[in-house]
């Protein structure tokens, strides 16, 4: 009786008072910072979340070298007329969103009954798992998550992510903590800032050095991001939607490197199971060398080598047999 008393003594009243107050201020704050706006990437997720689109002919889905890389509007051009392409790839997604992004849009009835997929082959060894809990999915979508068992810790922290906006945006604020912006940022007149595009693109160059790691791995992919690509092809296969796959375009640097790591052979292998399994139809299969002066990073295309490629994949859809393609159905 006394021990428990003691656990009721004025010290530790002080302690638990201290601890209820931080709780406190922490619902507080966490309230506060809910309506402050969000960083791109949240905002992209939020706005395309509920799906108001039409139903199009053809969807390009993918992360951000595909929203940049494929231009809808040019390869409408390539299609019967009155045949729609809209691109719905969304930045800094990997292989495991476009089930939960075809999921939505079937229960809407807003699905295409053609898809361009061209995702970015180092996404299928990225784990994004929190993210895709925290920022993208519903409630009931999380527990699909959960109830997978791929990623259980990931998904709880996905979970805290999703009531937390410090978490949510802990990279935002940990990149402004270590360099705090300046209060007045200093003026650069606009014709300091100017080059003409072509002198900027000469200019470009990519070294080995410089090259992230990610780039230097062999092709892998990681049993959460299988299951839900899986998920995918099985959802778009049994709603008789055709998935058209597109390998997009990578530098010199890039495509050396991976010939030490044997990785086209490893992503061809992967794409021969996909198209054995669920029947994907390979619209451009090997990896296009692209110039230095063609990329605005190691990743993504500039507009005039987008259109470049645009062209290519368009010429090839033109070339499908018409039973091939799958028409949308009348709504």
């Amino acid at each position: 009786m006394r021990n428990l008393l003691s656990i009721f003594s004025f010290k530790n009243r002080n302690q638990f008072a201290a601890i209820g107050l931080f709780i406190a201020m922490v619902i507080v704050l966490e309230t506060a910072f809910a309506f402050l706006p969000q960083n791109s990437l949240m905002t992209s997720f939020n706005v395309n979340r509920t799906l108001p689109n039409p139903a199009p002919d053809f969807q390009i889905m993918g992360d951000s070298v595909a929203q940049g890389g494929l231009i809808a509007d040019q390869l409408q051009e390539y299609l019967p007329p009155g045949k729609t392409v809209y691109n719905y790839a969304l930045g800094g997604t990997g292989p495991e969103f476009p089930y939960f992004i075809l999921k939505r849009q079937i229960k809407a009835g807003s699905a295409p009954k053609n898809i361009i997929y061209g995702p970015s082959p180092h996404t299928f060894h990225s784990k994004r798992v929190a993210l895709l809990v925290g920022a993208f999915c519903d409630w009931g979508e999380s527990w699909d998550v959960v109830m997978s068992r791929k990623e259980p810790f990931e998904a709880v922290y996905g979970g805290v992510c999703k009531l937390s906006y410090t978490f949510r945006h802990r990279e935002p604020i940990r990149e402004l903590l270590k360099k705090p912006a300046p209060l007045f940022p200093k003026l650069v007149l606009r014709e300091q800032n100017e080059m003409p595009s072509a002198g900027i693109a000469a200019e470009r160059h990519y070294s080995e050095e410089d090259l992230h790691p990610m780039y230097k791995r062999g092709f892998k992919v990681l049993s959460f991001n299988r299951h839900y690509f899986e998920k995918f092809l099985d959802l778009a296969q049994q709603n008789g939607i055709q998935v058209y796959w597109v390998t997009m375009p990578v530098l010199p640097v890039v495509a050396e490197s991976r010939k030490n790591v044997l990785f086209d052979a490893a992503y061809f292998a992967f794409l021969e199971e996909a198209q054995k399994r669920f029947g994907i139809k390979l619209l451009q299969k090997e990896f296009l060398v692209f110039e230095d002066q063609d990329f605005k990073d190691f990743t993504h295309l500039d507009i005039p080598a987008a259109e470049r490629f645009t062209k290519i994949v368009g010429e090839k859809l033109s070339n499908l047999p018409p039973a091939t393609v799958r028409n949308s159905a009348k709504r």
